[in-house]
């Protein structure tokens, strides 16, 4: 996912090869917050509404570290 501030931005994103997912309406850093936590909540809803399982990242459990010793 792609989040961009400003027209600018999108540009040169885009000439690098990637999709611009979210631009914000007003270069603001709130204002792209807000836009980002929208176009999140549109997706969790596309994916229940397709019946996929939806899930928190943050409860992901990745593989245990070792310890240097």
């Amino acid at each position: 996912m792609v989040a961009v501030i400003g027209p600018q931005t999108a540009k040169t994103a885009e000439e690098h090869g990637l999709r611009v997912d979210v631009l914000a309406s007003t270069p603001s850093v709130s204002v792209l917050a807000e836009e980002l936590a929208q176009f999140g909540g549109a997706m969790r809803l596309a994916a229940v509404a397709a019946g996929e399982s939806v899930w928190r990242p943050s409860l992901r459990k990745g593989p245990a570290r070792r310890r240097a010793k």
